[in-house]
């Protein structure tokens, strides 16, 4: 197979945010106890602090499990209440877990997952936790479809997305050249412009949340499609399998 199609996972294959947003309450409110009248004010300081603690997670300064823990007690902070440490670590725990139960693939991954097979290589890479990442996909029904070494998570490559090292790690396990391999993903930086700044011939942003491109990180040899749907992104994919067979045979 001289292709490569590689997934991120949050967001990409599966409902994320839809999944811990409804664990993240249930935590929370057994967080503040009797406190618990302040959820919205809760939820709203999570908010607030998911993206600066997610980029103290990128820049190394945080492990994927200090992440959860932070981000409790910084709520906690923010609204001038206090809790054992030993109960936030248990919520945080809790968090992860609970979510992770509930979560399945969005209806379109399986059936594109089983036409691609065979046909091209398929890996995912993903920012997080090697082990949670290996959970997701078994839970899924996914794993089966990946094989493990072409599954990569940022805590155990030692880099994350958008850096271009994980982008060139998976390329060489996979074995094939960035000039046929593509890139699918809901993140337009560490996706997308990540692993076309890599090389990667192209890139499907699957744009759940219908943010504005103003400015295409393609170059002039690259393709990008971006689609709100996944169904509209097993297309664009699917289109660029053919592209490439094109662009192939004709080399």
């Amino acid at each position: 197979m001289s292709a490569a199609i590689f997934f991120d996972l949050d967001d990409t294959l599966y409902d994320f945010s839809g999944a811990s947003r409804r664990e993240l309450e249930i935590r929370l409110a057994g967080l503040l106890g009797e406190d618990r009248d302040r959820l919205p004010e809760a939820l709203e300081a999570y908010e607030a602090i998911r993206e600066p603690t997610w980029h103290e997670y990128m820049a190394g300064r945080l492990t994927f499990e200090q992440v959860r823990v932070a981000r409790f007690l910084q709520v906690l902070t923010r609204l001038n209440l206090r809790r054992e440490r030993d109960q936030v670590q248990k919520e945080a725990d809790l968090f992860v877990s609970g979510w992770m139960q509930g979560i399945r693939p969005f209806p379109e991954v399986e059936p594109l997952l089983a036409a691609l097979a065979g046909k091209v290589t398929l890996g995912v890479i993903t920012n997080g936790h090697p082990q949670q990442t290996r959970t997701k996909l078994a839970l899924l029904g996914l794993d089966r479809w990946f094989d493990g070494s072409l599954v990569l998570a940022s805590e155990a490559v030692g880099r994350a997305k958008p850096d271009r090292f994980i982008f060139d790690l998976a390329l060489e396990r996979a074995g094939v050249p960035a000039g046929e391999t593509v890139m699918v993903g809901d993140s337009l930086e560490s996706d997308i412009a990540g692993s076309l700044r890599a090389g990667w011939v192209g890139a499907v942003w699957f744009n759940r949340t219908g943010k504005a491109l103003t400015a295409s990180p393609a170059g002039p040899r690259q393709r990008l499609a971006v689609e709100p749907s996944f169904a509209g992104v097993g297309a664009q994919v699917r289109d660029m399998v053919s592209w490439l067979e094109h662009k192939g045979g004709a080399a």
